[in-house]
């Protein structure tokens, strides 16, 4: 009798019946898509120490050092205030490939992100595999320090662009004592989006691009590129200057 009663309610609601088949249809060409296209990705996320701390006060001269020993690179993350989710580097350079250990420092007023581990799996599917057996990530340290400060900034005229893209860049040369914070304004203009992501063949991580809007009313004649850049170190073990200056140095425009 239920049986029947399904039925005549199919035969009385074709459109009802069409949206469940089309449900149906839809599950399997994603499932299809999934196991065709994807690599399958693992990830690890250490946990916190008992009682360690996540954040320091805005404001302060406190920052967070965090240990990690891993057995490739981890992503490690702090969220700044007005400034959102910022990636860190490690304080002694750029971490390579293989088993580490790497020290970084979340800026004053930070608060540590999740720390991540990922790598790829065999083979193809959507369900998250097993990590190897050989992948590790800890936090082996995570304590408040002092921290010193060094600050830079540059201020250089824009030439006009002789092409028609949508964006064109600036790059410019930061040196300075430890990895920075970059930001950066177009005067008369708003902020410029800058990317650090174009780095010397080295990897010093002294290269940086600010793209910048040319349509939609373009960069008016005589416009300045502000950019300012702020490092951090932690204090090992008095802190009574920063190690060295920040300098900012127009390298390219295109």
């Amino acid at each position: 009798m239920q049986h029947g009663d399904g039925a005549n309610r199919e035969a009385n609601d074709p459109a009802g019946r069409l949206r469940r088949l089309a449900g149906r249809g839809a599950l399997a060409i994603a499932a299809f898509a999934c196991l065709a296209t994807s690599r399958p990705r693992w990830h690890l996320e250490p946990a916190l120490p008992a009682g360690a701390p996540t954040s320091t006060p805005v404001g302060g001269h406190e920052g967070l050092l965090i240990t990690i020993a891993a057995s490739d690179r981890p992503e490690v993350a702090c969220d700044l205030p007005e400034r959102g989710r910022t990636w860190l580097r490690p304080l002694t350079g750029e971490p390579t490939e293989g088993p580490q250990v790497l020290r970084y420092l979340c800026p004053p007023g930070g608060r540590l992100a999740p720390i991540r581990l990922d790598g790829h799996g065999s083979g193809g599917g959507c369900d998250e595999p097993e990590p190897p057996a050989s992948a590790f990530v800890r936090i082996t340290g995570l304590a408040t320090v002092a921290t010193w400060t060094a600050t830079g900034e540059g201020s250089f005229a824009i030439e006009p662009w002789r092409h028609s893209e949508a964006y064109g860049a600036v790059s410019v040369v930061i040196d300075a004592p430890a990895p920075v914070q970059v930001a950066a304004t177009l005067d008369p203009g708003t902020d410029a989006t800058a990317f650090d992501a174009v780095t010397t063949p080295s990897g010093d991580g002294k290269h940086y691009d600010f793209v910048l809007p040319l349509r939609k009313g373009g960069i008016p004649p005589g416009s300045k590129l502000r950019i300012y850049a702020t490092a951090f170190g932690a204090c090992t073990p008095d802190c009574p200057a920063a190690p060295g200056a920040v300098t900012i140095t127009a390298a390219s425009q295109r």
